[in-house]
């Protein structure tokens, strides 16, 4: 009995393991956003990451930021980008990778009715619901943008209830061996009283 309650508590160990690993690999497509505080008012930022490799960082204005040498400095060219509409789109790919957990390459900015040419590379981590970029262009995004997002839109990257459901798993799979246990040593019992009844009939 003991070595099939290891084999179960392995099979569990394995099964929690696994499972642990997959939403960090399955759950990188979704939405976040942040907003960043300038002068004068705010920068709303959201993160697209389509499930067929499509990605968006949208900037929204909302107040009235100001358009002066240091909020420029601080917060990039994309305050002039979004001030008469608003808002602007910069398009682009991102893929899994092997140093981070995702790398995005923008190369297209929609701002109004124009479209200019703007690259730019970044690496993204994932950290349970939140997301970080980082190498975002200065000229563009400033000295000071805080690139951390909080998911709004997609699957969860909860691993802790992936774990719990796992754990559950395992104690369902020691609690079924204990009872097998149990329920064999009653049936020898049940066969050292049967024999001992008949020994006493003859």
């Amino acid at each position: 009995m003991k070595k099939r309650s290891l084999a179960a508590w392995k099979l569990a160990v394995g099964v929690t393991a696994f499972l642990a690993a997959v939403p960090a690999m399955a759950d990188i497509p979704g939405e976040y956003t942040t907003t960043q505080r300038v002068d004068g008012g705010a920068v709303k930022y959201t993160l697209k990451l389509n499930d067929n490799g499509d990605a968006e960082l949208i900037s929204e204005k909302q107040d009235s930021p100001r358009l002066d040498w240091r909020n420029k400095r601080d917060y990039g060219d994309i305050l002039d980008r979004i001030d008469r509409d608003g808002k602007a789109v910069h398009a682009g790919k991102w893929r899994r990778s092997r140093d981070q957990d995702f790398t995005v390459s923008f190369d297209r900015l929609r701002y109004g009715s124009r479209s200019d040419s703007e690259w730019m590379f970044t690496k993204g981590n994932v950290d349970g619901d939140r997301v970080s970029l980082d190498g975002a262009k200065r000229s563009l995004y400033g000295e000071r943008t805080d690139f951390r997002f909080s998911r709004v839109k997609g699957r969860s990257n909860n691993n802790g209830l992936i774990i719990g459901a796992a754990m559950l798993a395992l104690g369902a799979i020691i609690a079924l061996n204990s009872n097998k246990h149990h329920d064999s040593s009653h049936q020898e019992d049940f066969k050292d009283l049967t024999t001992e009844s008949n020994g006493k009939g003859e």
